[in-house]
């Protein structure tokens, strides 16, 4: 059985800790999975005309971000169909809809704790998940700091 499951990111590693728990507790589930990011692109014509998503999420990417991200991966490899980090460049409801329905999301995680970081031209989208009509769930975990630690094969998050 496949899911499709969203996931908002800011590219921090705590933004990552809802993926690892939503894996964690579905053992018998492949997941494709979208890590999704809100972005507008700059009103500047020049910067528009060379606008990719793929350089604005290239860009984002933090090397602990990357680190924590390959050990999800590597960790529940059995239950990762597939990963996509991506972009939207809307804070609208319909964008929001549309690019949901299109990608056949079933159901979508949210961080209960934590506010999405939105510098620059970043956006918080989570607000328009209501009007959505696909199961949100908030994963509610401990307000700490985090890091990944791997120590003898065994993943574990160490809470500071």
């Amino acid at each position: 059985m496949t899911k499709t499951i969203l996931i908002p990111t800011d590219f921090t590693v705590r933004s990552l800790q809802v993926l690892s728990e939503v894996l964690s507790n579905a053992p018998f589930i492949r997941h494709k999975i979208i890590l999704l990011y809100g972005e507008q692109p700059s009103d500047s014509i020049t910067e528009m005309l060379f606008f990719r998503k793929e350089k604005v999420i290239r860009d984002k990417y933090k090397p602990e971000f990357t680190e924590a991200l390959e050990m999800i991966k590597n960790r529940f490899e059995s239950r990762i169909e597939s990963l996509v980090v991506d972009m939207i460049s809307q804070n609208s409801r319909s964008a929001l809809v549309e690019y949901l329905n299109n990608q056949g999301v079933a159901e979508i995680f949210v961080h209960g704790n934590l506010k999405l970081k939105t510098p620059g031209n970043a956006f918080d989208f989570t607000q328009n998940l209501k009007y959505c009509n696909i199961p949100v769930t908030s994963v509610t975990l401990e307000q700490h700091s985090f890091a990944f630690s791997e120590i003898s094969g065994n993943f574990s998050f160490a809470y500071n």
